[in-house]
C-alpha cells in the first residue's frame, strides 16, 4: 500500500503542476483534471479500507457509490470510474467480496442499459452473474424486456420467483456480513423482482384483477419496510378507486361505496411515508384529498338500491 500512497501523491503533484489559468478556466475546461482527481480518490478510499473491519467496508462501498452519483450525465467517465473500482477490489480480495465487485458489474450494466448500450448492458450482467448475484437474474430480465421479448422477461423472473432463487444463500454469493443484513439484503432483493414482475403484468393487461392485486400485495409482506413496495400497492388501488368514481352507483362495489378501497390506498401511502419520503408529494396530497373526502361523506346515506 505505501508504495501506491507515494505513487498518488507523486500523479497529484504532477496533475497540480498541469493547472494553469487555462485549464481551470471552467468545469468543461478542467474536465479532465477532476476526473483523474475522482479516480485517484476513490483509489486511496478502495486502498485505505481495513481487511478486518466489516462496517468501514460498508461505508467504503456506499461512499463510492455516492461519489460515481456526483459525476452525474457523463455516462462514459462513470463506466471508466466503476471499471477502476473493480479493478482495485479484485485486486484487494478478500477485503472486499465477490458481491461487492458483482455490484459494480450491475451498476455498469444498469448505465449501459439507460444510454441503450444492450450488449455492453448484456455483459456486465454476464461478469455479475458469475460472481454469484442473483440480482444478474433482475437486471437480465429488464435487459430482456428492453429488447421487446417481453413474455420470456416475465417467464425468467416468474421461474426464479417462484423457485425461491433471491432467498437461497449460494457459497459464491456470500459476504462478509453478518446473517441478519444477508437475509435483509435477499428480502428486499426478492421483493424488487416481485414488483417488477406485477408491474409487467400490469401493462401487459392479460392477468385477472384478483391475481393481479395478489402480486401487487407480495412486494410489502416480503420486505415490510421498503417504501417502494408500499407505494406501488397504494398506487395500484388508486387505479381501482379512479376506475369506479364514474360508475353508476349501482354499478359500484361495496368495497368502494363503503370506502374501503380509499382506506386501502391512505392505508398504504402512510406506511410508505413510514419507510421513506422518496414518494412524498405523490402520497401525501393524495392521503389528504382521500381523508377529507371520506369525512365529508361520514353524514351522507349511500345512494343507489
Amino acid at each position: 500500500k505505501q508504495p501506491f500512497m507515494e505513487t498518488a501523491r507523486m500523479i497529484k503533484e504532477n496533475i497540480a503542476l498541469s493547472m494553469t489559468a487555462s485549464t481551470t478556466a471552467s468545469l468543461q475546461a478542467a474536465h479532465d483534471i477532476m476526473l483523474k482527481c475522482h479516480v485517484l480518490t476513490d483509489l486511496e478510499i478502495i486502498l485505505g479500507t481495513h481487511p478486518e473491519s466489516e462496517e468501514e467496508r460498508t461505508k467504503t462501498i456506499s461512499l463510492l457509490e455516492g461519489r460515481c452519483e456526483v459525476i452525474g450525465a457523463y455516462f462514459n467517465d462513470r463506466q471508466y470510474v466503476l471499471g477502476i473500482q473493480r479493478a482495485a477490489m479484485q485486486l484487494l480480495r478478500p477485503t472486499f467480496s465477490d458481491l461487492d465487485i458483482s455490484g459494480l458489474w450491475l451498476a455498469s450494466s444498469r448505465l449501459a442499459r439507460k444510454t441503450n448500450s444492450l450488449h455492453q448492458s448484456f455483459n456486465a450482467v454476464l461478469h455479475a452473474s458469475q460472481l454469484g448475484d442473483d440480482a444478474a437474474t433482475i437486471e437480465n430480465a429488464k435487459l430482456l424486456f428492453r429488447d421487446s421479448h417481453h413474455r420470456k422477461a416475465i417467464q425468467m423472473l416468474q421461474g426464479a420467483i417462484e423457485q425461491n432463487k433471491f432467498m437461497t444463500k449460494s457459497g459464491s454469493s456470500l459476504s462478509m456480513g453478518s446473517a441478519s443484513s444477508l437475509n435483509s439484503q435477499q428480502k428486499l432483493l426478492t421483493a424488487r423482482a416481485q414488483l417488477l414482475l406485477a408491474k409487467w403484468l400490469d401493462a401487459a393487461g392479460q392477468t385477472h384483477a384478483g391475481a393481479l392485486r395478489e402480486k401487487y400485495q407480495q412486494p410489502p409482506k416480503t420486505f415490510s419496510t421498503w417504501e417502494k413496495g408500499h407505494y406501488y400497492l397504494g398506487r395500484h388501488y388508486k387505479k381501482i378507486l379512479e376506475s369506479e368514481q364514474p360508475l353508476k352507483v349501482d354499478d359500484q362495489s361495496d368495497n368502494y361505496v363503503t370506502g374501503e378501497i380509499a382506506r386501502l390506498v391512505i392505508e398504504n401511502y402512510v406506511r410508505s411515508l413510514n419507510s421513506g419520503t422518496k414518494y412524498l408529494y405523490q402520497t401525501l396530497p393524495r392521503i389528504l384529498t382521500l381523508w377529507l373526502d371520506l369525512g365529508a361523506q361520514v353524514d351522507k346515506a349511500p345512494e343507489g338500491k
